[in-house]
């Protein structure tokens, strides 16, 4: 997106429909490189949480069964436990809570660029940050009213990501404590659920986010490009 922003003048000089399909997929292709990066770093960091598990149970199988007097198992099975604990409980937790937040960044930067990208393109006054609201919600809202963008069809992944951003601000702004969000959303989502009040997160939720989102930004995408057949005359009418 950043290397379109550069480039939108180039974009703009061709024939306005053929370039803002060109603008479209080149978008489109960076959402796709981007969200399979977060694929690869779910795959790599669960992979290595899960040896590091299985490092600890082999190491505990090998040191008892040496010969150990009953204090020194007891230590050697206390200091284990704490090790694994800590990879089970905090480190995997707080990985897919950072990476759920970035993962819902980039949803939020990727319709606020498209949001920028379309006001140039059209040479249009009204920018994003002239709505009211924030996030995602304002950037749907701009697409929306603005520049005519049907979203009718992204009514299915349009929810998940409200849930989603629900799911986020309760990470971000409680710690994930579980109070502040609304249970209905646990109870009707595989991969998410409560411990001890702390909203806890499996990776098939972070799968799932990753999917919803490329689906999201695809048909997104698109959208903006039908939108220009039927929107393009008049915004050029309101420019002249």
């Amino acid at each position: 997106m950043a290397f379109l922003n550069r480039n939108i003048d180039l974009v703009i000089h061709q024939n306005n429909q053929d370039g803002l399909r060109t603008m479209a997929k080149i978008a489109n292709l960076w959402t796709e490189i981007r969200l399979e990066s977060f694929r690869t770093y779910t795959e790599e960091l669960e992979l290595k949480f899960h040896q590091d598990k299985e490092a600890l149970v082999a190491k505990q199988y090998s040191l008892l069964s040496g010969c150990l007097t009953t204090e020194e198992r007891e230590r050697v099975e206390s200091d284990l436990s704490d090790d694994y604990y800590t990879i089970d409980e905090l480190y995997i937790d707080q990985y897919r809570k950072s990476t759920l937040v970035s993962i819902y960044s980039f949803l939020e930067h990727s319709m606020n660029s498209l949001c920028n990208l379309c006001q140039k393109f059209y040479a249009l006054t009204l920018g994003v940050k002239d709505l009211n609201g924030s996030g995602i919600e304002r950037a749907r809202a701009y697409l929306k009213m603005v520049i005519k963008i049907n979203f009718e069809v992204l009514n299915a992944e349009w929810s998940e990501l409200k849930d989603m951003n629900r799911i986020r601000n309760c990470i971000v702004h409680s710690d994930g404590f579980s109070k502040k969000l609304d249970k209905s959303i646990v109870n009707r989502t595989q991969g998410l659920s409560i411990k001890n009040h702390q909203l806890l997160i499996d990776r098939i939720y972070i799968d799932s986010s990753i999917s919803t989102v490329e689906s999201f930004l695809n048909k997104l995408y698109s959208e903006t490009s039908l939108a220009c057949k039927t929107n393009l005359h008049e915004f050029t009418a309101k420019v002249k």
